[in-house]
């Protein structure tokens, strides 16, 4: 495979390609970027599937994991080696975006170096892999489902658990990475420029600024959910050894029941209590999941509309520069599109991150009342075993309980003071203001588009 430190065809780094596909995957619309590195026309690239430009060096686990993410309806970013018409190779760091229709895919070239290489050389692993399989008589379909759990593998021992995880450590780095070398490279703007370019660039700005601000906000919002979460799990384990405790102090009830049957009937009270508070340890652990999974899917999606506003920005600066092609103006307004939704989605989604963390409150304040009924019980357990004289048959059982049921409390307290902060700290997300801006900036896009139109 072409190694990062040998590419063969440059990209530079303030270059943005842009393309629309179709449910398909066939291309609809392609910028002059794209056409010029890729050694196509814009007709030859309109109405060819978009594997038209796919390197036989890409193992297809890639494309099968990029397939089943977007069907999801979730964008996707990895990075691809690509070939040109005259058989040259090019990397770019490429996002993918289901939008109405087809999908919007946004391309630039790799920045990150330590993140692109390992990433190169788990291709050449899976590719190695994936040919073995076929030479095996592995069908093409198999030996992609081969390639992309793989894939998965060899991210989880970089310290990836999943691929929403390597894509969320890697489209912030690349934006922030590649928008620096940009500066570096970009052609100087002459002053004076079309003032109508001028006001996409202004507001697509103003996006960019709101996303990494809205990014900066969801980074606080999933570290202190994985603080809850790993608050839960010590509780989880500290109940599982109360659970234990107490179904050991109800086997030894069941010795003295003869002489004193209340001792059993509040020994079974016990192990109820310990059974129903693994089960509400359960579904807090559950909401927490979904809370931090919602989480993980918004920062993914907010940096791919970075990704786009800064291709708004870009291409502004291209058209101002002389560098960009003015009929790629007429993309402005899909780009706007995908950023309209991103927003809605925003919204509806933290709205749900307030429920959860309301969800999440309750569950701990019932937790917090479960174990003040079986404290109550060990209390009266206690008594009874005093009153019937079988004290010394159950001593043995005291201590782990009253151990696991001190820790018990003291994680309770612990979750219910991260349950609060989550609750002072998530509210419910106005959109309008960010809204505003992306309408103002689809009006001045149709507007820049019909121009040329």
């Amino acid at each position: 495979m072409s190694r990062p430190s040998a590419q063969v065809r440059g990209v530079r780094p303030h270059e943005m390609f842009f393309s629309l596909t179709d449910d398909h995957g066939v291309i609809t619309g392609a910028n002059s970027v794209f056409s010029r590195i890729a050694r196509y026309s814009r007709a030859e690239l309109v109405g060819s599937p978009h594997s038209i430009v796919r390197a036989p060096e890409m193992p297809a686990g890639v494309f099968r994991l990029m397939w089943d993410v977007i069907q999801d309806g979730v964008p996707f970013a990895g990075y691809v080696l690509n070939k040109a018409n005259d058989g040259a190779r090019y990397w770019v760091y490429a996002t993918v975006t289901p939008v109405p229709g087809g999908y919007l895919s946004v391309r630039t070239s790799p920045s990150v170096q330590e993140i692109w290489v390992a990433a190169a050389s788990l291709y050449e692993d899976v590719l190695h892999r994936e040919l073995e399989a076929r030479a095996a008589g592995m069908s093409r379909a198999d030996a992609a489902i081969l390639g992309k759990q793989l894939i998965l593998e060899g991210l989880a021992k970089l310290g990836f658990q999943t691929y929403e995880d390597f894509m969320r450590a890697a489209l912030p780095a690349e934006a922030s990475t590649r928008a620096e070398r940009a500066k570096e490279t970009a052609t100087p703007i002459e002053a004076g420029g079309d003032t109508g370019i001028e006001q996409i660039r202004a507001i697509a700005r103003s996006i960019d600024e709101e996303a990494s601000a809205l990014l900066a906000e969801l980074d606080r919002y999933k570290a202190l959910g994985d603080d809850l979460h790993r608050a839960s799990l010590d509780a989880s384990e500290r109940a599982r050894g109360l659970q234990r405790a107490s179904v050991a102090a109800r086997t030894a009830s069941e010795v003295v029941a003869a002489q004193a049957p209340a001792v059993l009937s509040t020994a079974v009270a016990m192990e109820r209590d310990g059974t129903q508070t693994l089960r509400y340890l359960g579904s807090l652990a559950a909401q927490l999941d979904a809370d931090r999974h919602l989480i993980a899917g918004l920062q993914v999606r907010i940096a791919v509309s970075k990704l786009h506003s800064d291709w708004v920005i870009t291409f502004c600066e291209g058209l101002l520069s002389g560098d960009t092609e003015e009929q790629d103006k007429v993309f402005i307004p899909d780009v706007c599109a995908t950023l309209r939704s991103t927003v809605e989605m925003l919204a509806r989604s933290l709205a749900q991150h307030t429920r959860n963390m309301t969800e999440v409150v309750a569950l701990v304040e019932s937790l917090q009342t479960v174990l003040g009924e079986f404290q109550s019980f060990l209390f009266m357990w206690r008594n009874l075993l005093i009153r019937h004289g079988v004290s010394a048959s159950v001593s043995g059982h005291l201590r782990p309980i009253d151990s696991q049921l001190s820790a018990g409390f003291a994680q309770m307290v612990t979750l219910r003071h991260l349950a609060q902060r989550c609750m002072r700290e998530s509210h419910p997300y106005d959109s309008g203001p960010l809204m505003a801006r992306v309408q103002q900036l689809t009006i001045a896009g149709q507007a820049a588009a019909r121009v040329d139109g």
